[in-house]
């Protein structure tokens, strides 16, 4: 008698035990799956890890950009980069203001040009400003700015203080030679305050 109940519990037990078992591995066969995933980068890591572009290249600010709005204008040439004949190398600034508080790029410095450039027809025209500078705004002797094309005077303009900006733009198809006159040194070679800024010649 006492072997039959030893038996019936080892048997109790087996079973036990299986279920035990059986439960376990269904519940690892049919529970969700848990994915660890790594964390996203952030917007910086991810600039840092996936750019392909050097600093050099992508941190270029503004301002390299906006020294002369034809700066990047192949078929365009700066007056004080054009190469002249006779008279001399013009000096630049890079900015000043005007009488109207306005800030102007590409400022010639120099109070007195005569000079002859051999342009032998490549440029159409030439363009750019005459203004008043704000330190002499109300400066009442002016400046004058001739262009003559080929030994013939094709436009003049003039500048003192009162007067606004003003834009120029003369036609220069055909000219072989092109010959420039400013002067805004008045007598005792004192500055009048006229000033060329973005003065340009256009293929």
């Amino acid at each position: 008698m006492n072997n039959k109940k030893k038996d019936t519990w080892n048997m109790g037990y087996t079973l036990a035990v299986i279920t035990i078992l059986v439960m376990i591995i269904l519940a690892v066969l049919f529970s969700p799956t848990i994915i660890i995933l790594p964390p996203e980068p952030t917007t910086e890591s991810a600039t840092t890890l996936y750019s392909t572009e050097s600093p050099s290249e992508t941190e270029v600010s503004i301002e390299d950009k906006t020294t002369g709005k034809y700066e990047f204008d192949n078929s365009v040439l700066f007056l004080q980069d054009l190469e002249w004949f006779t008279g001399h190398n013009l000096s630049t600034i890079s900015s000043t203001t005007d009488n109207m508080g306005n800030t102007r790029m590409n400022v010639i410095n120099d109070s007195w040009i005569n000079n002859v450039y051999k342009i032998n027809g490549k440029f159409s025209r030439i363009d750019g400003y005459l203004f008043q500078d704000y330190s002499n705004r109300n400066e009442t002797r002016g400046s004058t700015l001739e262009i003559y094309g080929d030994g013939k005077l094709l436009d003049t303009f003039s500048m003192k203080g009162g007067i606004e900006p003003l834009p120029f733009n003369v036609k220069l198809s055909g000219v072989l030679e092109l010959h420039i006159i400013f002067d805004n040194s008045a007598e005792f070679n004192r500055n009048t305050g006229g000033r060329l800024s973005d003065v340009a010649l256009w293929e």
